[in-house]
């Protein structure tokens, strides 16, 4: 397999598993206005995803998503 289609793979994964990880985190709902932003912010960059799922907890990574997104978990 060329290296492209191995990165390409490895790429898709992290997308995955980020976005597997939103129906996990406390206190997001899904369907809410910050799940579907935390959605497209993610599938927008590789690096976004890349850094959620480096975060250390499920706070660091909501307020990252709140950062992102410019939505408020609490406003909604």
């Amino acid at each position: 397999m060329k290296r492209t289609k191995l990165y390409e793979r490895a790429q898709d994964n992290k997308l995955e598993r980020a976005i597997a990880s939103l129906q996990k985190l406390p206190g997001l709902q899904y369907d809410s206005s910050l799940y579907w932003g935390a959605v497209t912010v993610l599938q927008s960059n590789e690096t976004h995803a890349r850094v959620y799922l480096t975060l250390p907890n499920d706070d660091a990574r909501i307020k990252y998503l709140e950062r992102m997104t410019g939505i408020d978990r609490e406003a909604e």
